[in-house]
């Protein structure tokens, strides 16, 4: 009888016990699902947040971009290029430029094309302000880098920091432009064209006089034409309808690193019936590039204009040029004057801020193709063409085309962040020029070398 009530009593017991265990169970576990619950809320509020915060930032991003290239597209700097190397393709930037007509539109399917492109890569995540800085340095977008640090970033707790080095920014004169950041050569160029007296088709139309008229070939054979940075193909296209007056076929090789200027020559081309009868062979290339492939091909002209001072190196430049042409050839160059104003403000600049050696910045002119030239016992003979600028908008303060225009002028990027280049230059310009009304005219003299290789090696 003992025994079964002390049974009875340990059963008890243990009922006490296991239903005080699964009382204690769920309570923890109410309270850890609560936790969890509390937890999860949490975390959705802090995504929640980084999501809007981050879409905030681009938006933020994305207008000020929209400003940018607005800006620059007055210049003629297109965001073709920087779309290009985000990963967009080249039926992407067709269809974006078919389907939105305001650069306020293409920006936006620009920057959404490539936050898809950043999810097919598995990095959704990384779409967010930080990665587009991160995509425009990995791209050398400098310019729009530079807006952005201007003008929204700081705002936004953020800052680009350029580490390049200086040589590459642009501090050492006359070397920086092309090297820092092309389109911000290009949006240079655009501002420097833009401050021509004389129309730009009345200059690119000048050169059809310059065209050498006595090249030579084997009867029914193409006359062959190698055109070193041809950019968007406006001089070319003058030289070659020249050429089709005395020739019934060309063969025009065409050496041009920058997608955008070759696609704006194609177009070109694809519209002049006149160049039917020229075979056209396209070489997305630098010089360098090209002249590394060695090729077997002999042309009967050869031409580069204003090209000679962006090469790397000047010498090696001309000798593969010449190496290329044909016996009884013609190879033409055209550069600024060193004799002219604009010239002799590159001397200045580099007799004053220049280090090293001048033949390895942008501050060449034609004396030092004469030099090479003279130098080789080669044969040449030049002409001048003479135009004008006015420069008025270089003195304005605050201007972006006139300090675009300086760029241009002293091959320096933002040129105007150095006082003391920028005011040398303004001070040459101001004593070389002539004022009339509110214009400030300052000339520009291109010299045209063509010389000729006469059955003659070089010496």
């Amino acid at each position: 009888m003992d025994s079964e009530n002390t049974s009875e009593n340990e059963r008890r017991a243990s009922t006490s016990s296991e239903d005080g265990t699964r009382a204690r169970s769920d309570e923890e576990r109410a309270a850890y699902v609560e936790k969890m619950r509390k937890w999860y809320l949490e975390m959705w509020h802090s995504e929640a947040k980084k999501v809007k915060q981050q879409g905030d930032e681009m938006k933020i991003i994305e207008d000020s971009l929209v400003d940018y290239f607005t800006m620059v597209a007055k210049a003629g700097v297109s965001w073709g290029p920087l779309a290009i190397a985000m990963g967009l393709s080249s039926i992407d930037l067709a269809v974006i430029r078919r389907d939105c007509k305001t650069i306020d539109q293409q920006i936006k399917w620009v920057l959404m094309k490539w936050r898809h492109i950043m999810k097919k890569k598995g990095k959704s995540g990384n779409v967010d302000a930080d990665s587009v800085i991160n995509c425009l340095e990995r791209n050398k977008a400098y310019g729009a880098l530079k807006h952005l640090n201007e003008n929204v970033l700081k705002d936004l707790g953020k800052e680009w920091i350029d580490t390049r080095p200086a040589e590459q920014i642009g501090s050492q004169v006359g070397g920086g432009l092309i090297k820092h950041s092309f389109e911000r050569f290009l949006a240079a160029y655009g501002s420097f064209v833009g401050a021509m007296e004389t129309s730009i088709d009345s200059f690119y139309h000048s050169y059809e006089s310059t065209a050498p008229n006595t090249l030579r070939c084997e009867p029914g054979a193409d006359l062959c034409v190698l055109g070193i940075g041809s950019g968007s193909g406006e001089v070319d296209s003058v030289i070659l309808r020249s050429l089709l007056q005395r020739h019934s076929s060309v063969y025009n090789r065409v050496i041009e690193p920058s997608e955008e200027l070759m696609e704006r020559y194609k177009a070109l081309v694809r519209g002049d019936t006149s160049l039917s009868a020229v075979k056209f062979d396209w070489r997305q290339q630098t010089a360098e590039e090209y002249f590394q492939t060695k090729e077997d091909t002999k042309f009967h002209l050869i031409h580069a204009i204003h090209l000679l001072t962006l090469v790397e190196d000047l010498d090696a430049t001309m000798r593969n040029m010449w190496e290329q042409l044909a016996d009884g050839g013609h190879m033409m160059v055209a550069m600024v004057s060193d004799e002219s104003p604009f010239g002799k403000l590159w001397y200045k600049l580099w007799d004053d801020f220049g280090q090293g050696d001048r033949l390895k910045t942008e501050f060449r002119t034609s004396g030092d193709v004469r030099q090479w030239l003279d130098a080789r016992d080669i044969s040449y003979v030049t002409s001048v063409k003479e135009m004008s600028l006015n420069l008025a908008e270089c003195f304005k303060e605050h201007s972006e085309a006139g300090n675009l225009i300086l760029d241009f002028m002293t091959k320096t990027s933002h040129v105007a962040d150095q006082p003391e280049i920028k005011s040398t230059a303004l001070q040459h310009i101001r004593r070389n020029s002539t004022v009339v009304g509110d214009k400030i005219i300052f000339p520009l003299i291109t010299e045209v070398i063509v010389a000729n290789k006469n059955d003659t090696e070089e010496k």
